[in-house]
């Protein structure tokens, strides 16, 4: 969408073959973006599992919604788990404005193992450049049992997030962050 706005003096939008919109790229791009919106939801979950005060931060640990390019980015969770589990694992998946894939960060990646204390858990998870290209983002969250086959519990879309910058350019996979659990 970046070098539409950059290189077109023009745009057309297309829905299920039909046109839709001819015009300015910006909005062309804005009412494309416009029909991939993303509601939050649970995809799966019981109540085995509860997430609490989930807040993305800055780098001055103020609550935020818009980042720079390669600024530092935080989320900040409390976190319940059933007695029957004793250790889990976490997924933090970045899904574009489309629905698709961006980014990754997951704790056994990471090679952190969470453990359950029977109480709630504060996560603090940091990724020290959020190299994702400007655009909209949506965080999911998925939980894991220690095995990372089972999942726990799925929040989808759970915050929604910008991000600016001039730079354009690929998105890693995964996303190593400095994960503390207390």
């Amino acid at each position: 969408m970046y070098f539409i706005n950059r290189m077109s003096t023009s745009a057309v939008l297309l829905k299920s073959g039909q046109k839709i919109f001819h015009g300015e790229p910006s909005q062309a791009v804005a009412k494309y973006n416009a029909l991939f919106s993303q509601e939050s939801k649970t995809i799966l979950g019981d109540k085995d599992t509860c997430v609490e005060n989930l807040t993305l931060l800055d780098n001055n640990n103020n609550i935020c919604e818009v980042f720079n390019w390669c600024d530092p980015f935080v989320i900040e969770m409390d976190l319940s788990i059933s007695k029957k589990f004793e250790e889990i694992s976490l997924s933090f998946t970045f899904m574009g404005q489309d629905g698709a894939l961006a980014a990754q960060c997951h704790s056994s990646y990471n090679k952190i193992k969470i453990k359950n204390h029977h109480k709630k858990s504060r996560i603090r998870m940091e990724i020290e450049r959020l190299d994702l290209n400007p655009g909209t983002y949506y965080l999911n969250l998925i939980v894991y049992d220690k095995t990372d086959n089972r999942q726990l519990l799925w929040l989808h879309a759970t915050k929604k997030f910008e991000v600016c910058g001039s730079f354009f350019g690929g998105a890693a996979v995964q996303l190593l962050g400095n994960w503390q659990v207390s």
